[in-house]
């Protein structure tokens, strides 16, 4: 995960590819069952609030996957050595920015998947 350059400093090679990737989907899912819930009938709306829990939820798999990888690293390369020194496991701001947006889309996915065709109905009136 972490690569030390000639100046004895850190770089991440973290790849969010995946969990961009299900977060985007979770958007098409999202926008995609609100389409078909407007034009169609409000409970598709409901049922694709399901997928767009999925994908929130393997987004967050992903991302801890990446800050556990990232742990495991450091403490394989700093064990056996005592030091003092800052062992530097804070992950960069995309991997905190990831993780609030992939917990905001299971909340609201879950709200969607269980009320979402309610509010429609409410909505179109």
């Amino acid at each position: 995960m972490r690569e030390q350059d000639g100046n004895g400093t850190q770089e991440y090679n973290i790849n969010y590819a995946y969990p961009v990737s299900a977060l985007l989907l979770a958007f098409l899912f999202g926008g995609i069952g609100l389409c078909m819930g407007i034009t169609i009938e409000p409970q598709w709306f409901s049922r694709f609030g399901a997928l767009v829990v999925l994908c929130g939820v393997v987004a967050e798999y992903r991302l801890v996957k990446i800050e556990m990888d990232n742990i495991y690293d450091v403490v394989e390369k700093r064990s056996g050595r005592w030091n003092d020194d800052h062992w530097g496991l804070e992950l960069p701001k995309p991997n905190k920015v990831l993780s609030w947006t992939a917990h905001l889309i299971v909340g609201v996915g879950t709200v969607i998947w269980g009320f979402g065709d309610f509010f429609l109905v409410y909505f179109q009136c």
